[in-house]
């Protein structure tokens, strides 16, 4: 039976299965073994024989598995409830800005008899730093390209070259004060002062809508 199981390897596995109980039923209901042998012959000459006339059959019919049971209503839990939405709040009544006409009048007195003076005097107290360093460059390079062509060592023209670009760089650093000393005062008298006095004179009052 072993030996038949190899051979029969062609064959589906449930028709294995079905040739090889059937010989098994011969031998285990058989009275005399050695005849049944001769009958039915060697292992190969029955696998021979049965693959002349092997037709496939169609595979059993597979069981389906039991559906499960559907719940009962009592089972499936009910949906919570959603929760009710949250009422907007009221708006209050609406306000509007409303700039005291006095204070306005006040402010552009001030910003003209005022801030607008004070402002032209802060712009220009740099100017007399910035001029005298225009003119300390000035006063070098004339003096450099005057003498330059009287000198005739070139130690003597290294020197006055020199001289002159250090007298330059002082006078720009001159030049540079002056103009960041009026842009600073300046800045410092609009932003501390005249914008805050502005805003504290035309500051709008907030009044009801009717």
């Amino acid at each position: 039976m072993a030996e038949l199981s190899k051979l029969l390897s062609f064959m589906s596995s449930w028709d294995r299965q079905a040739v090889l109980a059937d010989y098994a039923k011969k031998f285990e209901y058989c009275t005399d073994f050695d005849a049944l042998v001769e009958q039915i012959g060697t292992p190969t000459k029955v696998a021979v024989e049965l693959a002349k006339d092997y037709v496939p059959t169609p595979p059993p019919a597979v069981v389906a598995p039991a559906a499960a049971p559907e719940p009962s209503p009592e089972a499936i839990p009910a949906p919570e409830p959603e929760p009710a939405p949250e009422p907007e709040p009221e708006e209050g009544p609406q306000v509007r800005g409303k700039a005291p006409v006095l204070g306005v009048i006040a402010a552009v007195i001030l910003g003209l008899g005022v801030a607008l003076p004070v402002t032209i005097v802060t712009l220009v107290l740099g100017i007399p730093f910035l001029a005298a360093g225009v003119a300390v460059i000035y006063g070098c390079v004339s003096f450099v390209l005057h003498a330059l062509p009287q000198l005739g060592l070139i130690s003597d023209i290294l020197l006055l070259i020199g001289g002159g670009l250090v007298g330059t760089a002082a006078g720009l650093l001159v030049a540079a004060f002056g103009l960041w000393l009026s842009l600073a005062l300046s800045r410092l008298w609009v932003e501390k002062v005249t914008m805050p006095v502005g805003r504290a004179l035309t500051h709008a009052k907030e009044v009801p809508e009717p």
